[in-house]
């Protein structure tokens, strides 16, 4: 898993959501012509529909500041049950989660337990956990892929 630095908007976004009690999990924008189209992801203990009305209300504004730009859209999600990690910051906000890791060429599914600079520590699921130590470490170098599981 390669590490990617955070962006200039995401630095931008970041302190105002974390202001409304919400983690900024991804930021990112493509420009067509005249319009620039903006995607946010946040987190939130008991996320609603209410709570990305909200943000968007409170971000468009900021965004067409930005952008120097009126003609911006903006779609503010929830990560998902199945969302793929991108970067390596991403793991610790979803620690206690349930998840898949793809690493020494074979799938380990189990909780997150916590992760570092270094890699991630999942408990172990089923009869993995049970042919090896239940709390396995994975470095980020080794993982491959990443997602969150149901």
């Amino acid at each position: 898993m390669e590490y990617e630095e955070k962006s200039e908007l995401f630095v931008d976004l970041e302190p105002v959501l974390d202001g409304l009690g919400y983690t900024l999990i991804e930021a990112a924008y493509t420009k067509l012509h005249a319009r620039t189209q903006v995607r946010v992801v946040i987190a939130r203990q008991e996320l609603t529909t209410d709570d990305t009305s909200t943000v968007y209300r409170m971000l468009l504004p900021r965004l067409q500041m930005f952008f120097d730009n009126s003609n911006v859209g903006l779609e503010v999600s929830s990560p998902g049950i199945n969302r793929v990690l991108k970067h390596r910051w991403e793991f610790a906000l979803f620690a206690g989660k349930h998840m898949r890791v793809y690493a020494e060429d074979a799938w380990h599914e189990g909780v997150l337990v916590r992760a570092d600079e270094e890699g991630v520590y999942l408990l172990l699921d089923g009869a993995e956990a049970a042919d090896a130590e239940a709390e396995r470490f994975f470095a980020f170098d080794a993982i491959h892929k990443a997602k969150l599981a149901e």
